[in-house]
């Protein structure tokens, strides 16, 4: 099937469409055995176990899939990888289905080298923790990559604040200029607060919005590793309000699984 290119992508969302984003990647990866130190060369040193991943996001429904770039280090070789596998398994797909490339709030311009590769994917700028840091990200953008739209995420508290202290008003309130097509808020503190967060950010902005919350914050097992007791069930029924929300896209953040992103498809779309 044909990739869904980002520009194909925006005009479905703005129309008001309502597409399903897949989970976790970096927590799912360390569900399967990869050790935290170990994710950053995933798509080097275990190719198919990440491209496993993308197509258990798939089976379950996903309409876009998140390559593995997400990193505060990351590298050209690394990166390049990680959306190409992504790429590759979304064409794969009997569906239309679309590709995030995923990156921190730090830009890193040399890993724009390759536009062959690079737009095909929608950049999405994820997990923003104030509001200069995201404005300054979308300015070096603008400047550097003048017609690339992008989606711009922030982790936001339970009371709909970043990190900052930035309201989510104040939030969507930022793509006043630049190429931010899509604005939106990720991780967070618990899923049930989302539904509220999203209708704050609706009544200030028309543009299309991403909604992908997390588990909540995680345990810590005997050797260190994070983990999640939400189920499926119980993130599907936190999320049920965003149901007649449209020109929205919804996925999960830390700690989802393939199977929470198959219960919200049964749940929400």
């Amino acid at each position: 099937m044909t990739l869904l290119l980002p520009e194909r992508l925006l005009a479905r969302v703005a129309s008001g469409e309502r597409l399903l984003s897949d989970g976790a990647i970096g927590t799912e990866l360390m569900r399967r055995g990869v050790l935290m130190e170990d994710l950053p060369r995933v798509a080097l040193d275990k190719p198919d176990l990440l491209r496993s991943v993308h197509r258990d996001y798939l089976e379950a429904g996903a309409d876009i899939l998140t390559a593995h770039t997400f990193s505060w280090k990351p590298t050209k070789e690394a990166t390049r990888e990680a959306l190409r596998i992504a790429i590759e398994v979304a064409e794969s797909s009997e569906r239309e289905v679309g590709v995030w490339f995923s990156v921190t709030e730090k830009i890193d311009i040399s890993l724009f080298d390759d536009p062959d590769l690079f737009l095909k994917a929608m950049l999405l700028i994820e997990t923003c923790s104030s509001m200069e840091a995201a404005i300054l990200a979308a300015t070096l953008l603008k400047i550097m990559l003048e017609k690339l739209s992008f989606a711009l995420s922030a982790h936001v508290r339970e009371d709909g604040t970043l990190l900052d202290h930035t309201s989510v008003e104040g939030w969507v309130s930022a793509p006043t200029s630049g190429n931010v097509e899509i604005i939106g808020v990720n991780c967070g503190e618990t899923p049930e607060s989302f539904p509220a967060i999203v209708r704050r950010m609706r009544v200030v902005t028309s543009l299309p919005l991403l909604v992908q919350p997390s588990l909540g914050l995680p345990q810590v097992d005997s050797q260190g590793r994070p983990f999640y007791t939400k189920t499926p069930e119980a993130f599907a029924e936190a999320l049920k309000p965003l149901r007649d929300v449209e020109g929205v896209i919804i996925g999960g953040c830390c700690g989802t699984t393939p199977e929470h992103i198959a219960r919200l498809k049964q749940e929400l779309f």
